[in-house]
């Protein structure tokens, strides 16, 4: 899931243009979207629906195989031993497919597929061992393997929740934030899309990718 950097190409971050786009969902089409993610009886969730939704519509290339991954936030899920300590603890776990086989798939089916992705990744076992995998390779950097592109350049798209994130209750001293991005690195061939939700319960939808 991460890897040292120092084993990495020095091409696999993009120092290309960024391209930064804002976009709006409505409640009622989320809500449209996760009942066709669920309509062969298996409850997906949201964030499950739309990952599958960005995934499907990244598969243009059809002699490529893309990736997809979501970012799972491990603090609330290692319980009290958390409270003393400050920074974040994500996984970012991805899946890969053949970009014609996504494309042709019944929409359920690709959610079905977002869903085995997260699979193992959201228990407290997990995240025991991903903090004790950092602790043994510090002070190296590491970087998030879906980063690690072969010659194929296989296309990527990098899926974040900013839904349970209280960004929104802190005032920075010039009033409440009504929108905010996490910063992610961006490889050449990644998208980066981060949901965030207002109390209506429409979304808005903040997407960074690098230029050609």
């Amino acid at each position: 899931m991460f890897m040292e950097t120092s084993l990495l190409p020095i091409s696999i971050l993009s120092n290309d243009r960024l391209c930064c786009r804002i976009y709006y969902m409505k409640a009622q089409d989320i809500h449209l979207l996760q009942a066709t993610a669920s309509s062969n009886g298996q409850h997906r969730t949201k964030l499950e629906s739309f990952a599958a939704l960005v995934w499907q519509i990244l598969a243009s290339e059809p002699n490529k195989k893309c990736r997809l991954g979501i970012v799972v936030d491990g603090r609330s899920r290692l319980g009290p031993c958390m409270s003393v300590y400050f920074g974040n603890v994500l996984a970012m776990p991805f899946k890969e497919a053949e970009a014609s086989e996504l494309k042709a798939m019944p929409f359920n089916h690709v959610a079905g597929l977002v869903h085995e992705c997260l699979i193992g990744i959201t228990d407290h076992e997990f995240f025991r061992g991903l903090v004790d995998w950092v602790e043994m390779h510090r002070p190296k950097p590491v970087l998030a393997t879906i980063y690690c592109q072969n010659e194929d350049e296989k296309p990527a798209v990098l899926v974040s929740s900013g839904l349970r994130f209280p960004v929104s209750d802190v005032d920075f001293g010039w009033g409440r934030p009504v929108f905010w991005v996490i910063p992610f690195p961006v490889g050449r061939n990644i998208r980066i899309c981060d949901a965030y939700a207002e109390c209506t319960g429409s979304w808005r939808l903040g997407c960074v990718y690098a230029l050609a």
